[in-house]
């Protein structure tokens, strides 16, 4: 599950029990990997974001491996890590 939106992967802590969120919600759900954000990202540079991570989930067919590719050819154009440094993945590849 994928949601690219802003602020995707913040929630409520509930003492003991963690965060409450969006994220935990489609886990519950059964998902296996939930990639969120952590703060309000631009539209167009998480589209370019987005798009490379789609193409290297195809090859890996994991979606924190995917991420992870895709922030670093970010990283390596030398885009701000405010554009692709906001998300995160939770789950398991």
């Amino acid at each position: 599950m994928v949601a690219s939106a802003c602020e995707t992967a913040l929630g409520r802590i509930h003492d003991a029990e963690g965060a409450f969120g969006l994220h935990r919600s489609f886990a519950i759900a059964g998902a296996a990997a939930v990639v969120a954000s952590l703060w309000n990202v631009p539209d167009r540079p998480t589209a370019r974001l987005m798009t490379r991570f789609y193409r290297a989930y195809l090859r890996s067919g994991s979606a924190p491996e995917a991420l992870a590719e895709a922030q670093r050819e970010a990283a390596a154009q030398n885009r701000p890590a405010t554009e692709w440094g906001a998300f995160i993945c939770h789950g398991t590849p």
